[in-house]
């Protein structure tokens, strides 16, 4: 944390659903370069960018722990495949503390 004016601030927390493709690349290494922490959500670990965290999530499956990214500031979606657990992740993004969710 650190204190801008008087303020104390403090570092964004950034959700990726969906870890290897080029837009989550991007984005995570924006992210990281800012000091801000990533947590990645998918089927493979991301191979091309730095990430604070990492939870194999395969929502075919429907088995997924929403606290972690529910805990998040900004949360990125990233493959349209996955459009379809929006339907079941909206009921539950309406009890957590993030601002945003964001679709590519």
């Amino acid at each position: 944390m650190e204190s801008v004016d008087g303020l104390i601030v403090r570092a964004m927390r950034i959700g990726i659903l969906g870890c290897n493709g080029f837009l989550s690349t991007a984005i995570a290494r924006y992210a990281i370069g800012r000091g801000w922490s990533v947590d990645m959500y998918g089927l493979t670990e991301p191979k091309a960018h730095p990430f604070n965290s990492f939870t194999k999530v395969n929502l075919m499956v429907g088995d997924f722990d929403y606290n972690g990214i529910c805990s998040c500031d900004i949360i990125f979606i990233i493959n349209w495949s996955i459009i379809i657990f929006f339907i079941y992740f909206i009921s539950f993004f309406l009890s957590c503390n993030s601002n945003y969710i964001l679709f590519s």
